[in-house]
């Protein structure tokens, strides 16, 4: 029963269990009369333990029953409650002092665990468990290392300092070492590091921590470990990183207590010599000379002392400078290293070290060579006080001689005055000897320092210029003009050996001559020293006066009259130059020369013809007056005559042609003239050499054309006066008859009327006045044609220009015209064919008077039938304005009257028209040539065609022979019927209705009405059914061109809007053609300016890099990378003048994107140049960084300005050259390790002036 009663009891636990009813649990587990089974309070304490059930575990936990739990139950309950992460639980478990307390390996997993949870209060409580069952040592080692990570400095101190066994090794310090410097937990580090029990960390995790706070910048930890003496204490290798980091973040007290390390961990030579490069590199003067200054065994090695010296020399560092210079230790600098930094302080400007160098005394003072090099460079830069320091030097390595006399040729360069004199006055082995004073003397006149030159000049020593230097000297000063005057004239007057020489005075005066300095001139020519000008000397003055249009001192050389007077030949030739410039003045002066030098006749020809050309009248009197042999001849005249019409001189034309001389202007060229003075209009000169009697008058073919142009031109007096000429040359018939022509070509008939009443023998031909009237007739001049044909001599106008001349009056109806002519009785009057003609003209032209006119005539030559019957015809389709005409012409009875076919046609054509009178005028003739039947029936029908019913009507009426037919007359009525009319008989102008009588009987017609009814009823809707069919075929056949006509405009209707789009297009660029024009012009005007301006702007550049030759060559030995950058600074002026010659208008925004292009490329020039300078990044760093801004610069602006400007493969070759210029500076000019270029376009030139630079670098 009681075994019952536990199976009962402990199966209600379980239950109670499952369902978590921990009440119930505890009453069962405690109150029960029979108490669970040890197994079962085993599973309920590990649950309980699990879900945290303090009260429930502390109640099983304190039994005393034979069911209570043991050892092994409480210590799998804490690993439940480990797992169930019940802290409170764990801590309570693990510090049970029952008998059935946690053994030692849950306890130290529990350890474990809440070290792992950070859990550090459970991590206190169980570490400081004293018992048997305490933590092991792993566990404690464990926590340990965690604490250490997280920060626990009182866990780790504790953990650290434990007295029992299972206190930590040094492994575990270790490893709590290396944990809390990894998670950077300085302060436990320290107090690891500062350990002084016997598990204190060993000397490699000491160095490990010093490597990681180096590199974490603790440089108070850093600094706390290096002071450390155990023999746990950081090794040389973690010391050596340390103090790397340190010279690199600069941490300068700290870099002083490395320098002061004397324990066997201080920083070894090697790195120390290495940090002293790196401060050197990076400008830490302070440090350096704190590495500098040490004396012990790990000193900086001789090679980064003497790149400190070289480098502290080139930034100016005096006070690290005296202190390497100062050094006494094995590794101070030698002599070759001092040499060294005095170019470097030179190369960095920094005169006062290069001072300090040079004053020193000491066996490493600086080479001679170093010193004289030196001495160059202070020069170039103009370091006058150090110069003369230098100088003064009388050391063994004083300045050589070589650099004393550069010195002397620079301060000659730049006129130090008081400088040359010091420097002429030394008197040590190294003064300046006579070829330095040579090359000093000429570059003080190269920059017109006279007064130093004069300096020179005036030595009396053994190293006075030589003559060929004073001889060059005196050149220059000639070129330096009016304000060297004085000392140019000191020069000629010298009589030393080394006076100038006989060339450099010729050479003197020429440039005297060409500069138009008087004096001097006139100072050379008087000159009595044996190197006085020759004569050749004074032709080639004359010539270079003559080049410098100095006409002054032009007149003074041909006036001399020494034995050295310029040659024939040279004043020759200055006669024509001062022609040519249009001096005259001079021309006259050299003309009247009467000596041997006198200028020969070509020039004396020359002359006259210019002369000519310029009108100079007062100068050709001159020459024309000449008696000399070089007078000019006939040639010479005729030539400047012909120059003088050329030029139009109309005045000198006159006053040579009238000349009377023997010389006089020749037959062919006054001919010429004559012809010139013609074609000019030039008609008073063209009077007075046809007025010429002499051998030499005009020639008849320029008497010819000179009346052929007078007459064009209606000059009146001149065409009667060539006319009136008596002499052999006077003009015949023909070149009257040929000038009447050109009178009619130039409408002038004052002159045409004059020509034809000439009654000389030369008088115009007859076809020549037939053509005059002819043309006068055409241009309507009639009162001139009315005395053309009044003519009565043999050169009368014929026939034919009299019938043209009918025949045009007739055409402009001049009807009193045509009565003259008609009346004319002379052989030439007009005849039939002529009236004919004028007849048919006049019709055609509607002028019926003068058709009435010659129709009239009743002379032999009256117009013929056939005429007559034409015009009739053309009469009558004038209608009633010319009824009385017709009529007339219709009762002509002459035997011209018209023929019956006119009168038919007249009849049809008045019948058609509806002219009544006429109509009834021409029935009733009366003449043989009337109307006949057939002729009355076509008028009727032509009548009926024209719905002229009441002219149908009256030819039914005709009761004449000649009236119309029966089938006329019915065919006639029933058109009127389909018309709609109903005919009655009236005459015209009676009133009277009359029934048209059929010629059948009454009665007969009256029988046949009915069926005429029916017939006429069948023949109108056969008409009409005929006529619909027709207008229906008509229409199928106009359809498919109608459609098409439709379809045409309705295309034209669509391309209406763009013909006008277009037309209105094209008007606005016609509107706006000119403002382009004018724009375009302008911007040509623009891009001309550009290019002087860019001309002008390379010319001033080449001006100052010439100037600036000595500054451009400090300036390259300044900076080993100056070239670089002056080749980069090349390319990037190449591309703002490409951008300065873009048109604004053709692409403002590639525009802007290209000058955006330029200030990026400036931008990364300068950072790349200030990157050198300062060294605050390596120069492979530098160049990569220049290398990739101006690639993303490129190649961002690329697709832009090579579609807009096509700069294509001009971007690809600046880029290259670009790259090219900064690897120049990394290998040294190696040509292997440049980019190769793309093939060269046309738009590569603009990079060729880079490559050439490049080459003439890569020479060098």
């Amino acid at each position: 029963m009681a075994q019952s009663n536990q199976a009962i009891i402990d199966e209600l636990v379980r239950t109670q269990v499952t369902n978590r009813n921990w009440s119930k649990i505890t009453d069962l587990c405690v109150s029960a009369e029979t108490p669970p089974s040890a197994p079962v309070i085993a599973d309920v304490l590990r649950e309980a333990a699990f879900f945290g059930k303090l009260d429930l575990v502390k109640t099983l936990c304190t039994l005393r029953t034979e069911n209570q739990p043991n050892q092994g139950t409480v210590s799998s309950a804490l690993q439940r409650a480990i797992d169930g992460n019940e802290w409170t639980i764990i801590v309570y478990l693990c510090n049970l002092q029952t008998d059935n307390q946690p053994n030692q390996k849950a306890v130290s997993a529990a350890l474990i665990k809440a070290a792992n949870m950070n859990q550090w209060n459970a991590v206190t409580s169980i570490s400081s468990i004293k018992t048997n069952n305490k933590p092991d040592a792993p566990a404690i080692a464990a926590a340990l290392e965690r604490a250490a990570l997280y920060g626990q400095r009182a866990l780790v101190t504790a953990f650290c300092t434990l007295e029992t066994d299972n206190q930590p090794n040094q492994e575990a310090v270790n490893k709590a070492l290396r944990s809390a410097a990894n998670g950077k937990e300085w302060v436990i580090v320290a107090d690891l590091c500062n350990l002084q029990t016997a598990n204190k960390p060993d000397q490699k995790g000491v160095s490990a921590a010093l490597i990681i706070a180096a590199d974490a910048n603790q440089w108070n930890l850093v600094a706390s470990l290096l002071a450390m003496t155990t023999t746990n204490k950081p090794d040389q290798q973690a010391v050596n990183h340390a103090f790397t980091r340190a010279i690199f973040w600069e941490q300068q007290n700290l870099i002083t207590t490395f320098c002061a390390m004397t324990t066997d961990n201080k920083p070894n030579k090697a790195t120390i010599s290495k940090a002293l490069q790196q401060v050197v590199e990076k400008g830490q003067w302070k440090t350096a000379s704190c590495l500098c200054a040490m004396t012990g065994d790990n000193q900086p090695d001789e090679k980064n002392i003497d790149y400190a010296l070289a480098t502290a020399s080139f930034y100016g560092r005096n006070e690290l400078v005296k202190t390497l210079c100062a050094m006494t230790t094995a590794n101070r600098p030698n002599q070759e290293t001092v040499s060294a930094a005095v170019q470097r302080a030179i190369d960095g400007s920094e005169w006062e070290i290069v001072a300090y160098f040079c004053d020193l005394q000491t066996e490493n003072k600086p080479s001679q060579k170093a010193v004289s090099k030196a001495l160059v460079e202070v020069v170039n830069n103009s370091q006058w006080d150090l110069a003369a320091s230098l100088c003064a030097m009388t050391t063994e390595n004083k300045p050589d001689a070589s650099a004393i006399a550069y010195a002397l040729q620079k301060a000659a360069f730049y006129g130090r005055l008081q400088w040359v004199k010091t420097l002429l006055a030394m008197k040590t082995d190294n003064q300046p000897n006579q070829e330095a004073v040579n090359k000093a003397l000429l570059k003080a006149g190269e920059l017109k320092e006279w007064m130093v030159v004069a300096e020179f000049c005036n030595l009396q020593t053994a190293n006075k210029p030589s003559q060929e230097a004073v001889s060059k000297v005196l050149i220059q000063a000639v070129d330096a003009g009016q304000l060297q005057l004085s000392l140019v004239i000191g020069l000629c007057q010298m009589t030393a050996d080394n006076q100038p020489d006989a060339k450099a005075i010729a050479d003197a005066l020429a440039r005297a001559s060409y500069q138009g300095e008087e004096e001097l001139v006139e100072t050379l020519c008087t000159m009595t020293t044996a190197n006085k000008p020759r004569q050749d000397a004074i032709d080639g003055a004359l010539q270079k006066a003559r080049e410098g249009k100095k006409w002054k001192i032009v007149a003074y050389f041909c006036s001399l009259q020494t034995e050295n007077k310029p040659s024939k030949d040279a004043v020759s030739q200055t006669l024509i130059a001062a022609v040519l410039n249009s001096n005259w003045e001079i021309a006259a002066l050299l003309c009247d020369i009467k000596a041997d030098n006198k200028p020969n006749a070509l020039a004396i020809a020359y002359t006259l013809k210019k002369a000519a050309c310029c009108a100079e009248k007062d100068l050709i009197k001159i020459l024309c007056s000449m008696e000399t042999e070089n007078k000019p001849d006939q040639k010479a005249i005729n030539t400047a005559l012909q120059s003088a019409i050329k030029w139009k001189k109309w005045e000198i034309v006159d006053s040579l042609c009238s000349l009377k001389i023997a010389n006089k202007p020749s037959q062919e060229a006054i001919s010429n003239a004559l012809r010139e003075a013609v074609t000019a209009m030039q008609w008073k000169t063209a009077t007075c050499l046809c007025a010429m009697t002499g051998n030499n008058q005009p020639d008849e073919k320029s008497i010819a054309y000179a009346l052929a142009t007078a007459s064009l031109h209606g000059k009146n007096e001149l065409v009667k006066t060539l006319c009136a000429m008596t002499t052999a040359n006077r003009p015949n018939q023909e070149t009257i008859s040929a000038a009447v022509q050109r009178a009619i070509d130039g409408s002038e008939w004052e002159i045409v009327a004059y020509f034809c009443d000439l009654q000389t023998e030369n008088k115009p031909s007859q076809e020549a006045v037939s053509k005059a009237l002819i043309e006068v007739v055409g241009n309507s001049q009639w009162d001139l044609a009315a005395s053309l044909c009044a003519m009565t001599t043999e050169n009368k106008p014929d026939a034919p220009a009299i019938a043209y001349a009918l025949q045009k009056a007739a055409v402009y109806g001049r009807l009193q015209w045509v009565k003259t002519l008609l009346a004319m009785k002379t052989d030439n009057q007009p005849n039939q064919e002529a009236v004919n003609n004028a007849l048919q003209k006049a019709a055609e032209f509607k002028e019926w008077t003068v058709v009435a006119e010659l129709c009239n005539l009743q002379t032999a030559n009256k117009p013929s039938q056939e005429a007559v019957s034409k015009v009739l015809i053309q009469a009558v389709d004038a209608g009633q304005l010319q009824l009385s005409l017709v009529i007339g012409l219709c009762q002509m009875t002459a035997d011209n009257q018209p023929d019956a076919k006119a009168i038919a046609d007249a009849l049809a054509r008045a019948s058609y028209q509806g002219e009544e009178e006429l109509v009834e005028t021409l029935c009733t003739m009366t003449t043989a040539n009337k109307p006949r039947q057939d002729a009355i029936d076509g008028a009727l029908q032509k009548a009926s065609e024209g719905k002229k019913w009441k002219i149908v009507a009256y030819f039914c009426s005709l009761q004449t022979e000649n009236k119309p037919s029966q089938e006329a007359i019915t065919d006639a009525l029933q058109k009127a019927s389909l018309d709609g009319q109903t005919l009655l008989v009236e005459p015209f102008g009676t009133g009277i209705k009359k029934e048209p009588q059929l010629p059948e009987k009454q009665s007969k017609r009256e029988d046949e009405t009915h069926q005429d009814e029916e017939l006429e009823e069948v023949l109108l809707r056969k008409l009409a059914e005929e006529e619909k069919q027709r207008r229906e075929l008509q229409e199928d056949e106009q359809r498919p061109k109608l459609q098409e006509e439709q379809h045409r405009k309705a295309q034209e209707d669509e391309q209406r809007p763009k013909l006008q789009e277009e037309q209105h297009r094209k008007a606005q660029e016609d509107e706006q053609r000119p403002k382009l024009q004018e724009e375009q012009h302008r911007k040509a005007q623009e891009d001309e300016q550009r290019r002087k301006l860019d001309d002008e702007v390379v010319l001033e550049q080449e001006k100052q890099s010439s100037s600036d030759e000595m500054q451009h060559q400090q300036s390259e030995a300044t900076l080993p990378y100056q070239s670089s950058l002056s080749q980069i600074d090349g390319e990037l002026a190449t591309l703002r003048r490409r951008i300065g010659r873009v048109d604004q208008h053709h692409s403002s925004y590639a525009r802007e994107k290209a000058s955006d292009l330029l200030t990026g490329l400036e931008n990364a020039r300068r950072a790349y140049e200030t990157a050198l300078r300062e060294q605050s990044v390596p120069a492979s760093q530098a160049r990569n960084t220049f290398n990739q801004t101006c690639s993303s610069l490129i190649t961002d602006a690329k697709p832009t300005l090579e579609r807009d400007l096509g700069w294509g493969d001009y971007l690809t070759d600046l880029l290259k050259t670009l790259v090219n210029a900064i690897i120049w500076l990394g290998t040294c000019g190696n040509r292997n390790a440049f980019f190769a270029y793309a093939p060269r376009p046309e738009s590569a030139i603009a990079v060729e002036q880079a490559e050439q630079a490049l080459e003439l670098a890569c020479s060098q």
